[in-house]
């Protein structure tokens, strides 16, 4: 991943120093031989068609990678996820959870995707990661060590919701004791029946996931509390919020930079006056 940044970086820097509407039509020849490419029947062309699309950062380059997120062998697949990401776009974001969707049958591509989330490392990822939280039951540590690590506080209100699903499940009993419920268990188990019986109403995946939920929400909050009640009143008195530092990446240098809580935007990049480029927002992140 570092390599392609510093592939992506390299490059911007080439384009800049030629006339802007040359490197623009240099830029587009180059986009259509790797259309070309990408399309080959052996899997190293593609490969490395895919990697040097990944240092293009133009939505023509872009739309390229996402269509083989999807379709093509899963290395091809898994290929166009890291080069996706080096782009640095709320775009990519939404690309790697319908990404997550072709591949619902496939965990490892799955849980590959879910990482490349965690490695976009932006808010866009946030709602991306939550859908998985509900509709994929076992990726769910996935998703929330995701949410984790990428901790942009706008997911906490969700968790909380979610939390309260999570904990309806994990009070429920897995087993019952097995007893004649119409003599009020006064009479004996007849033989060779077990001495439990399963709950197999309670949802054990999602059971499992309430303590890893209260443990994303004090990764992100920076609190802590034993139920989702005690979060929600929390949530509900704003004692949760906190200042945010705005996290930025600089469109001329592909370098990331932060703004403090209440100051203006401003790449430090621009000079004395404002910045002539317009630079993507990644994430917040608590102060």
């Amino acid at each position: 991943m570092i390599q392609v940044t510093c592939l992506v970086v390299l490059a911007l820097g080439a384009l800049q120093a030629q006339d802007p509407a040359e490197a623009a039509r240099q830029r587009q020849a180059r986009i259509n031989d790797l259309r070309t490419q990408i399309d080959s029947s052996d899997e190293n062309t593609r490969l490395k068609a895919i990697q040097e699309l990944g240092t293009i950062v133009h939505e023509d380059a872009r739309s390229l990678i996402i269509s083989k997120t999807v379709s093509d062998s899963d290395k091809v697949r898994l290929a166009a996820g890291k080069a996706l990401i080096a782009h640095k776009k709320p775009i990519c974001a939404q690309a790697l959870g319908n990404a997550v969707q072709a591949n619902a049958r496939n965990e490892k591509m799955v849980k590959s995707f879910i990482g490349l989330l965690a490695e976009l490392d932006m808010c866009a990822s946030v709602p991306v990661l939550l859908n998985v939280l509900r509709t994929h039951p076992s990726s769910g540590p996935d998703a929330l060590e995701a949410l984790a690590k990428i901790g942009c506080p706008e997911a906490v209100t969700e968790l909380v919701n979610f939390l309260k699903q999570a904990e309806t499940e994990e009070k429920k009993p897995d087993y019952f004791d097995n007893v004649d419920v119409r003599s009020n268990g006064q009479q004996p188990r007849r033989p060779g029946t077990p001495e439990k019986i399963e709950n197999k109403t309670k949802d054990k995946k999602l059971a499992a996931m309430a303590p890893k939920v209260r443990e994303t929400l004090k990764a992100l909050s920076g609190k802590s509390f034993d139920s989702q009640r005690d979060w929600a009143s929390a949530l509900q008195s704003g004692s949760l919020s906190a200042r945010l530092v705005s996290v930025y990446l600089c469109e001329s240098t592909h370098a990331p930079f932060e703004i403090a809580p209440g100051k203006s935007k401003k790449c430090p990049n621009g000079g004395d006056s404002k910045s002539d480029h317009d630079d993507t927002f990644l994430k917040h992140h608590r102060e």
